[in-house]
């Protein structure tokens, strides 16, 4: 079973025009301690949740065209197309977390999931005796072929990775925004 790394288009830019300011204002958080923490400690964001209305960013708006899923930050933005095409595989990891884009429905995923690493494959990277990183990065199979969509504690909690489920569920629908690496680590 293969896992890939989720990667935006090359050349793509957000879909929304949202800043981190007007998403931490949305969530009541005025410190941005939990806009920082979120990603690693997986708290809800539905409970402080209002639908935000936001515009389109500037290069969708010349394109008129948007791709059914991309990235924002940590998040996956989901037309609502795409959402109800995977709703089912993935409301079990993460949350869907709807906001207007020009009076159009589109929906933030928030993964709420950790894939289980296979500490024995995977190596610390050291610099000058002190922890750099990743070598390597491998999960445990059986654990996460039953999660489409998780996030590795070792890797630093702000990237998604996938499983062959996910992987299928995008391709059989045609969606457009995503890559999948299987090299985990390379960050291009």
């Amino acid at each position: 079973m293969n896992v890939y790394r989720l990667k935006s288009m090359v050349n793509s830019y957000e879909v929304i025009d949202l800043d981190i300011f007007e998403f931490a204002e949305i969530i009541g958080d005025e410190d941005l301690s939990l806009v920082r923490s979120q990603p690693r400690t997986n708290e809800s964001l539905l409970n402080t949740w209002v639908t935000p209305s936001c515009s389109f960013s500037k290069e969708y708006k010349q394109a008129g065209q948007h791709p059914d899923i991309s990235f924002w930050g940590t998040y996956l933005v989901m037309s609502a197309g795409a959402k109800n095409e995977m709703y089912e595989l993935l409301s079990d990891f993460g949350e869907f977390l709807p906001l207007k884009v020009e009076g159009v429905d589109f929906y933030l995923f928030n993964c709420l999931t950790f894939g289980l690493e296979d500490k024995q494959l995977c190596i610390l990277k050291y610099t000058e005796g002190l922890e750099d990183g990743l070598e390597s990065l491998a999960f445990d199979t059986q654990d996460v072929q039953l999660k489409p969509i998780f996030k590795s504690k070792l890797q630093g909690s702000r990237t998604l990775f996938a499983n062959e489920d996910f992987k299928q569920c995008y391709e059989l629908n045609n969606f457009s925004g995503l890559r999948f690496d299987t090299e985990l680590l390379n960050i291009f």
